[in-house]
């Protein structure tokens, strides 16, 4: 029961194709036997499903029961999408983020990476931040974004597996300076694995583009092209601000102009590989490939556990989480949850 006195079910999102996104649908009465089966079993989302395979704890969505009726909003990516992605070679979603999690996100960027362009003309053009551009950093907002659950959904799916690994995460500002101009379109395979160019790897690896402000035609977005089709029938990533575009890095894209004499575009990218492929993927995140003590201490604190499986720990339950790792991790990272791991233990 919710703090309103209405049952709640954890509900596996097995009707997405079948039902509007959003409002009041009536369920056909096997589904609603299925859900009362699954209700009346006490069933939770951790022992259906093991954590590191589809469906993930965040494919289930709360529901709440109006009798045959459901309230629900579905949050994932749907298939639709994801097939869109594939026979493009991108899929551009506005307003990924929520409007809490842009803000929290824009608050980050431009304390620790790079201003304001108001703030960056105030202070003579110069940019006094830490300049951090590389994950982790010691502020949730930008951290959750790299490893936002349900970019993780779809990189599973687009991947085909959920024994994947974070491989980027790093920050990029524009301008309206008049120092950003020009197009080059390019694929990125080349500096994102050590393998040979082969296309029918096109899908195991992700890249993902985050815009955290409103993006326009003369503000230097980003250009893709569909797959197939000539460079001139590209697709500019004119979006409000929170939005994503996951494409391949067998994407043809490019640069644009920022033609504006004001504003700016402020940028993350997000890479996910499959962990078969350690020859895929630009990087790894520890503390000699330049990761801060309180920044990667911020980040596994706070992480769950499915988020600290994507630099590479493996999830509750694995042998490696003894008792004495497990105290371990706590002792060095004071305010790491270990119950999600000593809980494992016990089944």
């Amino acid at each position: 029961m919710n703090q309103n006195g209405e049952s709640i079910l954890i509900f596996p999102l097995l009707f997405q194709d079948k039902y509007p996104d959003t409002g009041q649908v009536d369920i056909p009465p096997a589904h609603v036997e299925l859900l009362s089966c699954l209700r009346s079993s006490g069933s939770t989302q951790n022992s259906l499903f093991d954590s590191r395979r589809r469906p993930q704890p965040h494919h289930f969505k709360e529901l709440i029961f109006f009798g045959k009726n459901i309230s629900f909003q579905l949050v994932q990516l749907t298939d639709k999408q994801i097939e869109t992605y594939r026979e493009q070679g991108f899929l551009i979603v506005e307003n990924f983020l929520t409007p809490e999690e842009r803000e929290a996100a824009l608050e980050g960027f431009f304390h620790f990476f790079s201003p304001s362009f108001d703030d960056f003309v105030a202070a003579d053009r110069q940019n006094n931040t830490p300049q951090q551009a590389m994950f982790p950093w010691d502020h949730s907002g930008l951290n959750h974004v790299t490893t936002h659950p349900d970019l993780v959904d779809a990189a599973e799916r687009i991947l085909g597996t959920g024994e994947i690994r974070l491989c980027e995460g790093h920050l990029g500002m524009k301008y309206g300076t008049g120092e950003y101009g020009g197009f080059l379109y390019h694929i990125d395979y080349g500096n994102n694995t050590l393998g040979p160019i082969l296309y029918p790897d096109d899908f195991s690896h992700l890249q993902c583009m985050f815009c955290f402000d409103d993006v326009g035609p003369d503000t230097a977005p980003v250009h893709m092209v569909p797959n197939g089709r000539p460079d001139e029938e590209a697709v500019p990533m004119i979006v409000p601000g929170g939005s994503v575009c996951l494409y391949s890095i067998f994407t043809r894209h490019s640069p644009s102009p920022f033609i504006a004499n004001s504003g700016h575009r402020p940028a993350m990218w997000t890479n996910f590989s499959r962990k078969d492929r350690p020859w895929d993927g630009g990087r790894t995140f520890t503390y000699k490939s330049g990761a801060g003590e309180a920044a990667m201490a911020r980040f596994l604190v706070e992480a769950t556990p499915r988020q600290r499986e994507l630099l590479g720990f493996p999830p509750p339950g694995d042998l490696l989480w003894t008792e004495a790792f497990t105290q371990g991790m706590v002792e060095r990272y004071p305010g790491f949850d270990a119950r999600p791991y000593r809980e494992a233990k016990q089944h």
